[in-house]
């Protein structure tokens, strides 16, 4: 009786430990079920952890120094940031270094007038209307408030060179140039970067353009 005794309370034993096993590696699977795979644009596979912690797919060591989207399905858009962790967002993060792909923007200006006051200010014009316009191309591709750009082009850092000629019988030959380099061209990319208040701003003019 006591070895049919110890035998059934083995038996007991190990069905409990069998049945806590069971249960730990079943949490362990459903816990990896959770877990999702991304793609990047450029084909990187990024593990999304439940925990919302993620892991480079293959196994290497991370090196983003800054934090990127990548959007996926229904419109959702995913946020990696440079600590480990993730998390939906709503609107995408774009990469100016990518988006703006000019080193340098020039504008030229030529005025001849026998005001040299005259011909200085409209070849100025011409050389920053022309500016205006390649920084307008140049940030095509980023969210930017079109009416910023005039006034943040004026406060940047440039380099203007003019030249003044008179000419006997002409007037004065005045050329000026225009030149901002990268860093200049970032500055206006920032200055001009449309915000939740000019979102709010423009909403607002929409209902009472409405109202009248």
């Amino acid at each position: 009786m006591k070895i049919t005794s110890i035998v059934i309370k083995s038996l007991l034993v190990l069905g409990v430990l069998s049945g806590f096993l069971f249960a730990k590696d079943s949490a362990k699977d459903i816990a990896n079920t959770k877990d999702m795979i991304l793609t990047t644009l450029e084909g990187v596979k990024i593990v999304l952890h439940a925990d919302n912690t993620w892991v480079l797919a293959d196994g290497k060591r991370a090196d983003y120094d800054k934090d990127f989207t990548v959007p996926v399905a229904n419109g959702k858009v995913v946020l990696i940031a440079t600590d480990g962790t993730w998390g939906y967002v709503e609107k995408e993060i774009k990469d100016e270094e990518k988006l703006i792909k000019v080193d340098s923007i020039i504008g030229n200006g030529h005025s001849v007038n026998r005001d040299v006051m005259a011909a200085t200010a409209e070849a100025q014009k011409q050389a920053f209307n022309q500016t205006m316009t390649k920084m307008k191309n140049a940030l095509r591709q980023l969210d930017i408030v079109p009416a910023k750009l005039e006034d943040c082009m004026k406060r940047v850092e440039k380099d203007i060179d003019k030249k003044e000629n008179f000419k006997e019988g002409v007037g004065w030959d005045v050329t000026v140039k225009i030149v901002l380099d990268r860093g200049s061209i970032f500055a206006v990319a920032d200055c001009a970067k449309k915000t939740d208040a000019d979102t709010v701003g423009a909403g607002s003019a929409k209902k009472k353009a409405k109202k009248k």
